[in-house]
């Protein structure tokens, strides 16, 4: 095999391996068809894009592409948001109570938080979580980097 042919194939590898985690993520956030999510922090859009074809016409992604600052107040009606996602960004928050708050204002009581976390230990991010006290534990699968959360009542 030639050194370009390993490249391309291991640039192919790659891109398999991320498609192949980012469907898992969504399937592990439990989204269905007609929900609406909240994919705050999105970046580049990701998982926001598959998501919304998951989601179809009756539902809704919530989406920031650009970066902008904010105070946490988002433009949502209280209890409109039936799955919220949190994926690979919550080690880069400032004040992660307050993003927390406004996440628990907007979720459905019924609704789901989706962590995503790949620079910070579990431990960490369940702490930070637990320590806010607006959110149960729905689902910690052991040696996978996702959590699940309800909102407290």
């Amino acid at each position: 095999m030639s050194n370009i042919d390993f490249k391309m194939m291991s640039l192919f590898m790659k891109i398999l391996r991320k498609k192949t985690l980012i469907n898992q993520r969504i399937k592990e956030s439990r989204i269905k068809e007609g929900d609406y999510v909240l994919d705050f922090a999105c970046g580049p859009g990701i998982f926001t894009f598959p998501i919304a074809s998951i989601v179809g016409d009756r539902g809704k992604v919530i989406a920031a592409v650009e970066f902008f600052q904010t105070d946490c107040q988002l433009p949502i009606p209280n209890n409109y948001i039936n799955v919220a996602l949190l994926f690979d960004c919550i080690h880069s928050f400032h004040d992660v109570h307050s993003i927390l708050v406004e996440i628990h204002r907007v979720l459905h009581s019924d609704g789901l938080l989706s962590i995503d976390f790949h620079h910070i230990k579990k431990e960490g991010v369940m702490q930070t979580i637990e320590k806010s006290k607006l959110f149960e534990i729905v689902e910690n699968q052991k040696n996978v980097k996702h959590l699940l959360y309800k909102p407290r009542k």
